[in-house]
């Protein structure tokens, strides 16, 4: 029966047309396939292909005995060179060759190279050849990707990166950074010989030493001239706007906001008028060029009346801004705002003792009585205060721009205290209670950074430093000199 309706749906000449039509698509995909499988091969290396024209194209050969011509902002400097049509036509024909080459670069690489003569030298070394590639990082891309995509191997990627570890964070890389990679070609190898990563105010740089030698990484600060800038006004709605107003870069905002937070809440403390001035830095190089901003150098805003006025001064890595009294605007939050209790509960995962799984911790608990008094862990503004949930009666605490501090489980506050009221350290703010999910009495103590819960035995702490003895002195200079720039330009302004 089913014979019967197929003979009846197709006649023998209309099945013979349909083979004739089937074979010749056949052929006619099978070229197509093999286009694009050399398509393929040809950008192998995980780029698209105009990616991959970009870097294939930024080889560049240079003498290594001409050791003065090495250029440490050479990212910026690779010659871009577009193949001739007999240029090409050599590197398809040695393609087959380098198929069975070994080396630490992949064959795309040398089947793409553009090589230039260089000057002769009887030394060995300057008869090598050195490939240089421009390399560009892409959303998502990581240091070892952006290496294997090269072809070097998991040893010599570790190697490499542990070196530069060492000097800058390999994982600071932002997408956009160009990374030049050379390379010696030495029997019909490709062996990497130098990482060059140039930023705005500094160069970081790994090399090997010889084929076989050991990989060094430093990192080289720019010389830059920095210009020195003043800028002053008033605040009509927020700093954005006075910096829109009075020319401020918006970059030197945040950094701004960071010397005033210990001490300026910028959402309650900012009124209509509030006069405000700022000292700051410009880098550029030697033509003039803008690099960037450095540091702001001084920086007043008057407050409720009161002048403050914060000053740079480099003591150490983490305090460099100063009152004019040698106070650092940084202060250090309690880790343990209450007396006489022990930890009953670390930070971290544990089995909860309500709920009964496990779940992470996300702050310290501290067992005392109901009724012991609770210490405000820092200055700062309150921003909650009531029931909340789980957490029963509960406060928290916004000491900066950064850190907040968290208290739970209150059996009551203190008095006078509402949202948006000003706190000092040390200042009793509740009293320790049993409120929410709660097995007993017990302070709940979060510290938040940027509102993520943070370790609060962990959190790097400043104590409050002010600057005595001959230090004193020194800082006294520097007050002095940066006030008298502040005279000069703004007199001038």
């Amino acid at each position: 029966m089913i014979k019967r309706i197929k003979d009846h749906i197709f006649t023998i000449p209309q099945k013979i047309e349909l083979l004739i039509i089937y074979g010749i698509l056949m052929f006619v995909l099978g070229i197509s396939s093999n286009y694009f499988i050399s398509k393929n091969e040809e950008i192998s290396d995980g780029y698209d292909s105009d990616d991959y024209y970009q870097v294939a194209t930024n080889f560049q050969k240079e003498n290594q005995a001409d050791k003065s011509n090495s250029n440490l902002n050479g990212a910026d400097d690779l010659a871009k060179i577009e193949p001739s049509a007999g240029e090409s036509k050599k590197n398809r024909e040695s393609a087959e060759r380098n198929k069975g080459i070994k080396g630490t670069a992949s064959r795309e690489l040398i089947q793409n190279k553009v090589l230039l003569g260089g000057k002769k030298n009887d030394t060995e070394e300057a008869k090598q050849k050195i490939l240089k590639q421009l390399i560009i990082v892409k959303a998502g891309e990581n240091f070892t990707k952006l290496m294997q995509k090269l072809g070097l191997d998991r040893k010599e990627i570790y190697n490499l990166g542990s070196k530069i570890d060492n000097v800058f964070p390999l994982r600071n890389l932002k997408p956009g950074q160009k990374i030049q990679v050379s390379f010696i070609e030495k029997d019909n190898n490709l062996v990497f010989k130098e990482l060059i990563i140039n930023f705005p105010l500094f160069v970081v740089s790994a090399s090997k030493e010889g084929v076989e030698g050991k990989i060094k990484a430093i990192l080289v600060k720019k010389k830059l001239k920095k210009n020195i800038i003043y800028r002053s006004g008033t605040i009509k709605e927020n700093l954005y706007s006075f910096a829109k107003k009075n020319n401020v870069p918006i970059p030197i905002i945040p950094p701004l906001i960071d010397v005033f937070s210990f001490d300026v809440d910028f959402q309650r403390d900012i009124v209509r008028g509030t006069p405000i001035e700022v000292l700051y830095e410009k880098l550029t190089d030697d033509d003039g060029k803008f690099v960037s901003f450095g540091k702001i150098l001084y920086a007043s805003i008057r407050i409720n009346g009161e002048m403050l006025k914060i000053y740079h001064f480099k003591y150490s890595e983490d305090l460099d801004y100063f009152k004019p009294d040698g106070s650092s605007i940084k202060r250090a939050l309690l880790k343990t705002p209450i007396d006489g209790a022990i930890i009953s509960s670390h930070f971290g995962n544990r089995k909860h003792p309500i709920l009964g799984y496990t779940k992470k911790h996300k702050g310290i608990d501290f067992a005392a009585k109901t009724g012991t008094p609770l210490f405000a862990a820092g200055d700062g503004i309150i921003t909650k205060i009531g029931r909340n949930g789980g957490y029963g009666n509960y406060i928290r605490i916004r000491h900066n721009n950064k850190y907040d501090t968290a208290y739970a489980h209150l059996s009551k506050f203190a008095k006078g205290l509402k949202r948006g009221r000003k706190v000092k350290q040390g200042q009793i703010i509740a009293y320790v209670g049993s409120t929410g999910a709660s097995t007993g009495p017990h302070l709940h103590f979060e510290i938040l950074k940027n509102n993520i819960q943070v370790n609060p035995l962990k959190v790097k702490s400043h104590k409050e430093k002010k600057i005595r003895g001959k230090i004193f002195a020194d800082f006294t200079q520097k007050v002095d000199e940066i006030n008298k720039i502040l005279t000069k330009l703004s007199q001038g302004s």
